[in-house]
């Protein structure tokens, strides 16, 4: 009995232990299968990470490149108006743009319009640079004329002031060295003539000057009235100084009584404002005496009038060379 107790708890044992065994490998298969899943879990989240990176770089990009989509169809558009408007420009219709092969071509238009205003544009820079060298020739001659105009002007000027002076000589030698005889109506009449043919050569050959004289006569004139004038040039002073005075009835009568030589048969009435005195020999007749004041003005302008006639038509025939 006890042999077969024995016997039996030994077969209990060894059926548990097997037991235990069996259980031991199914608890080391399932650590190692927990820590194959743990490894698993964990790469895959890894893997998950990864993927989730990739994916936001992909969804980056993806917007990145829809901005370029809109730009490039921005862009797209831009160059179809430009086409457009060149086509126009071109003169092309639409099926020769659209439509490569034996019809032109945009491209070659394009290029036999470029080579076309090429052509042009050497043309227009040829016919410039020729219209540059006619102002730049024009501008020397110009500059040539004015400073030849500027030499013979003060070339005439000095010939001016070197005939006023000899004028104004030959006037004072005529005044000191030959008194004054007594002149005749028809002598008066001929001097004043002289003289005013010698005023309107000086006005035909200054004017400007002329007017500036009347103008320093006039301030002379009327000396109580300050005002600011304009400054005399030398050729205005020096016409200014030749002219004759303004007559006055007294210088009138001293005339009349030099001139004539029966002071009892004339009567003289005084001078107006232009200077002219009228002087009756009788009843039956009248002479009237423009700007003649005295009779040694008389003689000074028969002589100026000679020599103006003389001089200034051979000083203008130099100048003109």
């Amino acid at each position: 009995m006890a042999e077969e107790s024995l016997k039996a708890k030994s077969a209990a044992n060894e059926q548990l232990r097997l037991q235990a065994l069996q259980a031991q490998e199914e608890l080391d298969r399932k650590n190692t299968a927990y820590q194959e899943a743990v490894k698993k879990e964990s790469a895959l989240n890894e893997d998950s990470g990864f993927l989730r990176q990739q994916m936001e770089a992909l969804l980056e990009e993806r917007a990145r490149m829809t901005e370029r989509i809109a730009l490039l169809e921005r862009e797209n558009k831009f160059l179809l108006g430009e086409r457009d408007i060149l086509c126009r420009q071109l003169e092309l219709e639409k099926g020769e743009v659209d439509h490569a092969g034996t019809e032109l071509t945009l491209t070659k238009a394009l290029e036999a319009r470029l080579v076309d205003e090429k052509r042009r544009r050497s043309e227009s820079e040829a016919l410039l640079a020729h219209e540059q060298h006619e102002v730049d020739v024009l501008r020397g001659v110009i500059q040539s004329l004015t400073t030849r105009h500027a030499d013979r002007e003060a070339a005439w000027e000095e010939r001016e002031a070197s005939l006023v002076r000899s004028l104004e000589a030959a006037s004072l030698a005529s005044l000191y060295n030959h008194p004054a005889p007594a002149l005749e109506p028809h002598m008066l009449q001929a001097g004043a003539a002289l003289l005013q043919s010698k005023e309107s050569i000086i006005q035909r050959a200054w004017p400007a000057e002329l007017d500036e004289t009347d103008e320093v006569e006039s301030q002379e004139r009327r000396p109580l009235r300050r005002h600011p004038s304009k400054p005399k040039t030398p050729r205005a002073t020096a016409l200014a100084r030749n002219r004759p005075p303004v007559p006055t009835e007294d210088s009138a009568r001293h005339f009349h009584s030099l001139g004539h030589s029966s002071p009892g048969a004339h009567s003289c009435t005084g001078g107006d404002s232009m200077g002219s005195v009228t002087c009756a020999p009788s009843a039956a007749c009248s002479v009237t005496y423009t700007s003649m004041a005295k009779p040694e003005l008389v003689q000074k302008g028969l002589e100026e009038g000679v020599l103006v006639a003389e001089t200034l038509p051979r000083a203008f025939a130099e100048l003109a060379c």
